[in-house]
């Protein structure tokens, strides 16, 4: 099964952000494994590294993300696949919209996210996940 992780789901499992870590650790330990094949974007890296500035240093952000890449695949976008999800009027957040456009070019069978409201307008389903978790 191949499935698209939100940005979210990456700082949960690499912050250890309490009762989210749990379930995000159990789905990056299935893509350990081989039972899934993750995919990450490349803009959730950057973002992911930017987001925890405060938390951890340099060295310990590039630590993680390098080995974040081991456990999953990264993919990204091109040019006509970014303006597909600006001209898009369906979502309210580009972000969303470009992480929905990564998972369809890689025909993911979701999108694991805790927001799964933002991804309404997407044409790969967005689940929890906890939700993928029990449907596993």
């Amino acid at each position: 099964m191949i499935v698209f992780i939100d940005t979210n789901l990456i700082v949960d499992y690499l912050a250890d952000r309490g009762a989210f870590a749990e379930a995000a650790e159990l789905i990056f330990g299935k893509c350990s494994d081989g039972t899934l094949s993750g995919y990450v974007s490349s803009n959730a890296i950057s973002d992911v590294f930017y987001i925890l500035r405060k938390e951890f240093t340099v060295e310990q952000r590039k630590k993680m993300l390098f080995n974040l890449c081991r456990l999953v695949r990264v993919t990204g976008l091109e040019h006509e696949d970014v303006v597909s999800a600006i001209t898009n009027e369906e979502f309210k957040d580009l972000e969303d919209c470009l992480q929905s456009e990564c998972a369809g070019k890689i025909g993911a069978d979701y999108i694991i996210t805790r927001n799964i409201d933002d991804f309404i307008a997407s044409v790969i389903p967005a689940i929890t996940p906890s939700d993928f978790l029990r449907l596993l």
